[in-house]
């Protein structure tokens, strides 16, 4: 039998994409992610409600924690600071971002980041243990878990080889908000990260960066 929690589980997205994703729409990572979610915990009939939106979500989240007793799980890294003390229940978060398991980038910006995104959270379930632990680089008293979002095994079954060539793709819509212009453009020939998709950021460099292939 499948487990459930007596909590409800107060699912936050981030509020630019309808869920759950309707039609062919070609994009929306977390949205599509969160889609599944929703549909694996209905096959267990977990309590949960979804906020997905930019305005009053903050006050959406605390109507559901006053009422019931709750887990708010985070979906987008942003939020998180703004949640933090402003509910009285447990706050975890997932991160999509594409470079959280990447330590040679936490640079400025990115560093930042994440250092506000894990002092934010009673407890950060990551992608993969990779991304785990390097939140406890961090913040070394962070309780842990795995949420392993992405593509399904049941829908895409991706060509694996034995031996790799040492750098990551990551596939998704290339945009300002996402900032692959700007980690392209700090890393130079040291990124060991190929961006495939559409491109909507002028500033992104589309073809011969980084190392040779």
């Amino acid at each position: 039998m499948s487990k459930t929690i007596d909590k409800k589980i107060v699912l936050v997205g981030p509020g630019t994409l309808p869920i759950p994703v309707s039609g062919n729409n070609g994009w929306g990572g977390i949205e599509n992610t969160l889609t599944l979610i929703i549909q694996e915990l209905d096959k267990r009939n977990q309590k949960y409600v979804l906020i997905n939106q930019q305005n009053n979500y903050i006050e959406k989240i605390q109507k559901e924690v006053n009422n019931e007793d709750c887990i708010v799980h985070v979906h987008y890294d942003d939020y998180a600071h703004e949640i933090k003390g402003k509910i009285n229940c447990p706050l975890v978060s997932t991160s999509h971002s594409p470079y959280h398991p990447f330590i040679p980038l936490w640079k400025d910006g990115i560093g930042f980041h994440f250092h506000r995104l894990f002092h934010s959270v009673d407890a950060y379930f990551g992608q993969s243990q990779i991304s785990n632990d390097n939140a406890l680089r961090l913040r070394k008293d962070i309780k842990t878990g795995l949420c392993r979002c992405g593509i399904p095994d049941s829908l895409y079954k991706p060509y694996r080889v034995e031996k790799g060539n040492g750098r990551s793709l990551i596939i998704g819509k290339i945009e300002e908000r996402k900032n692959q212009a700007t980690i392209q453009k700090m890393f130079g020939n040291d990124l060991d990260i190929d961006f495939v998709g559409h491109i909507a950021d002028p500033n992104f460099i589309p073809a011969n960066y980084g190392k040779s292939r």
